[in-house]
């Protein structure tokens, strides 16, 4: 009964991530994704991810375009939103410093 159980997890977590075909991003992936280097600042970050937003934009007349097409554009935008947000809260916390109050 025990390795039912197991091998119904096991099939479970495996049609899970055949489902979730969305990366697991590093850094370096997040650059590639926007199209930059990896010495680019902030300024340089949110002009990348406008550009892509606006070349993946979903507001394009349906229309004119297939669906694999449109699922393709949304799953390119989202990764562009994730790099951008993962990158510019690096940035932010990369040169930050962390305070603790002490109680005595």
């Amino acid at each position: 009964m025990l390795c039912t159980y197991v091998l119904l997890l096991f099939a479970y977590l495996i049609i899970l991530s055949l489902s979730n075909q969305e990366e697991v991003c590093d850094q370096e992936h997040y650059y590639r994704i926007l199209g930059i280097s990896q010495t680019s600042d902030k300024r340089e970050i949110k002009k990348a991810y406008r550009r892509e937003s606006m070349r993946l934009s979903i507001d394009a007349p349906h229309h004119l375009i297939e669906s694999e097409t449109l699922r393709e554009n949304e799953r390119r935008l989202r990764m562009a939103h994730e790099a951008y947000h993962a990158l510019m809260n690096g940035l932010e916390t990369e040169g930050s410093y962390f305070f603790v109050e002490r109680t005595d």
